[in-house]
């Protein structure tokens, strides 16, 4: 049978693709990822491949802790028995009677977990074997005790973490699992919550990367918008996942804590969707949400590392003509006079701004914007930056010249006007070929 064969023009999904993901291959190498999974995430028809996909970072060389939870297995188990759970302040009130089902549930889920995990065999080169991993008492616990007048008897906090034990399985290349039952030193057994493990065990090994699984979240700013990205120091966000607003928001107060206390990125996923966990972490825009201790997307001043990524961007609209052709040489003589709007390290959207002072004017040039990711307002925060950029330096008037954009900028302020009105040294290097049209705007 004869292989098919695509045109030389035609783009192969998965090799565009792969081609995109070796930078996010390469940045995670090496790298410490803490990722929680809800025992809502173990009942869930994605749950084995979810772990499928962790086995997978693995061998790209990423080290991995697995934190799971068993809130659901835990209230089926009480349930059965006869007994009603008991809640204050979003924590459980683990009872002396609730310890042997909650033993057993706890139990039941690791088996589940480990037994999972066994049968993974991840792709390896040259040959194929199963995945390792270990548990062990890497926490030690100590009682929460009465808070409130609530006495939370047999729910804990963690007293102490053992990372050096935990850094040796890591380096080995072992998937360290951890569920939420730690010993205190004198022997007692306590109920810790899980997604609080994740959050320390990250801090602790000083994590690049926390991901949270939960049930289809979603974040609105202010006026009601979804967000994929929000900085740790916004307040008013709210996060939207399963039927509990109250504990969805206490994944996102988490995932704040995290970042302030020197975690990189935290990553809240869905994990009722396959393959989310790799789209998080090998696609530009990922499939999830991220809360950052550092600009995911900004507006900012060019510098002479932007001009690779300038020509990218503005090659597609050289060849169509919807841009002058410029050399690297030109870019990088004049970068100071460009902006760009740089997404996770890839330059996105960009404009060049020139003032003409004798004449009062400056002109708005090399306004392109990635078509990937067009409909987002980029242009517009690029043209408000342009003019605030002339208002600084004290000038009234803003021109551009365009063969194909005019009724955006129309739409935006801009009238009309004969190449006359252009200042004296733009006229001299106008090509009249292009046959542009002159528009300008007056700032107030």
């Amino acid at each position: 049978m004869q292989k098919e064969t695509s045109p030389d023009n035609a783009s192969d999904p998965i090799l565009d693709w792969f081609r995109n993901s070796s930078s996010y291959i390469n940045a995670h190498r090496g790298k410490v990822v803490v990722i929680s999974m809800p025992g809502e995430c173990i009942d869930s028809p994605h749950f084995a491949t979810h772990l499928q996909d962790i086995a997978l970072m693995m061998t790209l060389g990423i080290r991995v802790v697995l934190v799971y939870g068993c809130r659901p297995q835990i209230d089926r188990a009480l349930d059965k028995a006869g007994i009603a759970p008991l809640w204050s302040g979003g924590r459980r009130i683990t009872q002396e009677q609730d310890m042997p089902h909650l033993i057993n549930a706890v139990n039941h889920v690791r088996s589940t977990v480990e037994n999972t995990l066994a049968i993974l065999r991840p792709n390896v080169v040259g040959k194929s074997q199963p995945l390792r991993f270990v548990s062990g008492n890497y926490l030690i616990a100590k009682p929460i005790g009465i808070m409130g007048g609530t006495d939370y008897q047999h729910t804990g906090l963690i007293r102490r973490i053992d990372t050096e034990g935990i850094r040796y399985q890591l380096e080995a290349g072992n998937l360290v699992v951890i569920n939420h039952l730690a010993p205190s030193p004198v022997g007692d057994i306590f109920n810790l919550e899980s997604t609080v493990i994740a959050s320390e065990l990250a801090v602790a090994l000083n994590s690049d990367k926390l991901i949270y699984f939960l049930n289809n979240p979603h974040a609105n700013d202010a006026e009601g918008h979804d967000l994929s990205f929000i900085d740790r120091d916004v307040d008013a966000t709210d996060l939207s996942a399963d039927s509990d607003t109250k504990r969805s928001n206490s994944y996102l107060a988490l995932a704040k804590e995290s970042c302030q206390r020197g975690v990189h990125r935290v990553h809240l996923i869905d994990y009722q969707k396959e393959g989310a966990l790799l789209l998080e972490l090998f696609t530009l825009d990922g499939s999830g949400i991220l809360i950052s201790d550092s600009y995911f997307e900004r507006l900012r001043q060019a510098s002479i590392e932007d001009v690779q990524g300038i020509l990218s961007l503005i090659k597609p609209l050289e060849e169509k003509g919807i841009l002058v052709p410029r050399s690297r040489e030109l870019i990088e003589n004049n970068i100071s006079n460009y902006i760009v709007i740089e997404r996770d390290g890839l330059i996105i959207a960009c404009a060049s701004f020139e003032a003409f002072s004798q004449s009062n004017m400056a002109e708005l040039s090399c306004l392109a914007v990635s078509p990937d990711y067009r409909g987002g307002a980029r242009g517009e925060q690029l043209l408000a930056q342009i003019i605030e950029n002339a208002r600084n330096k004290g000038l009234n008037t803003l021109f551009i010249l365009t063969t194909q954009s005019a009724h955006w900028f129309r739409e935006r302020g801009f009238k009309p006007a004969p190449l006359e009105n252009l200042p004296d040294k733009r006229q001299q290097s106008y090509n009249p070929e292009r046959n542009s049209k002159l528009f300008v705007r007056t700032l107030a």
